[in-house]
C-alpha cells in the first residue's frame, strides 16, 4: 500500500474519532443540563406545558434547555390542617433554613416524615 492511502486511512480513522467523541461529549452537555432544569427551580417562570401541546420550536427549546419548574407554594396553612398544628423553622447549614409543619398525633400513631418535591 502507497504511504499516502496509509495517511488518508489514519486521517479518516482520526476524524471519525473525533466526530464520535465530539458527540459523546455534546450529548453528556445535553443531558448536563437537563439535569439541572429538573432539580432547580426558577422563580417567577411559568411551568413548561405538556410535550403534546408544544410547538416545534418549544419542543427543540425543551430539548436543549430543560423544562422550567417553577417553585411550588402550598395553599393551605397549618392551622386549616389542624387546630394543634403550626409552623416551625429548622435552621440549616450556610444559612438555609427549612420550613416544616408540626401536627402533634396520639401516641399510638407513628412519626410521618413528608419531603416534598415536584408537583
Amino acid at each position: 500500500m502507497p504511504r499516502w492511502v496509509k495517511i488518508a486511512f489514519n486521517r479518516r480513522w482520526i476524524v471519525l474519532i473525533a466526530l464520535l467523541l465530539g458527540g459523546f461529549i455534546a450529548l453528556n452537555a445535553v443531558a448536563c443540563r437537563q439535569a439541572r432544569a429538573m432539580m432547580h427551580f426558577t422563580m417567577g417562570a411559568v411551568r413548561t406545558d405538556k410535550p403534546e401541546n408544544l410547538a416545534l420550536g418549544q419542543k427543540i427549546k425543551v430539548l436543549f434547555c430543560g423544562v422550567t419548574m417553577p417553585r411550588p407554594h402550598g395553599s393551605l396553612s397549618p392551622d386549616q390542617v389542624g387546630p394543634a398544628c403550626r409552623a416551625v423553622s429548622i435552621p440549616g447549614a450556610n444559612g438555609i433554613t427549612l420550613g416544616a409543619w408540626y401536627c402533634p398525633g396520639a401516641p399510638s400513631q407513628p412519626l410521618v416524615l413528608l419531603f416534598h418535591g415536584y408537583i
